[in-house]
């Protein structure tokens, strides 16, 4: 899988909007979107840091305007547990690069159908549900 540390220049206040608006209309927690987040990294082996609960509340918050650029990988990881394009959440996060040169629209397509398939279940076996 994709292994590259890339970051991507983005609006850390639009970015925050967003993700806190599509996590929202999931109905999920920080901590329930941390947690997809990190089965999807776990998963499709999206090398990256863990993305906690903790780093989507300051993300949320428009990183108090601090930060200028998050990692690829990350937003990656984001737009798979939200079952949703990266472009949603960060335009300039599917220009091009080196990084998204090496996952084309294809690939990158199949993966999101293969992790949709497997997400239900997964989510619900997390709650003690029986799928």
């Amino acid at each position: 899988m994709h292994t590259s540390r890339s970051r991507v220049r983005v609006d850390i206040i639009t970015v925050g909007k967003r993700l806190s608006y599509w996590r929202k209309l999931q109905g999920w927690t920080p901590v329930e979107l941390a947690e997809l987040t990190c089965h999807a990294q776990r998963s499709f082996g999206i090398a990256c840091r863990p993305v906690t609960a903790a780093w989507i509340r300051m993300v949320e918050r428009g990183a108090y305007g601090r930060l200028s650029s998050l990692s690829q990988t990350r937003l990656w990881a984001l737009a798979l547990a939200l079952d949703i394009p990266v472009e949603f959440l960060a335009p300039q996060a599917h220009q091009s690069s080196s990084a998204t040169a090496a996952w084309d629209a294809n690939s990158l397509s199949s993966i999101i159908t293969r992790y949709i398939l497997n997400l239900s279940v997964w989510y619900q076996k997390s709650q003690g549900k029986e799928p």
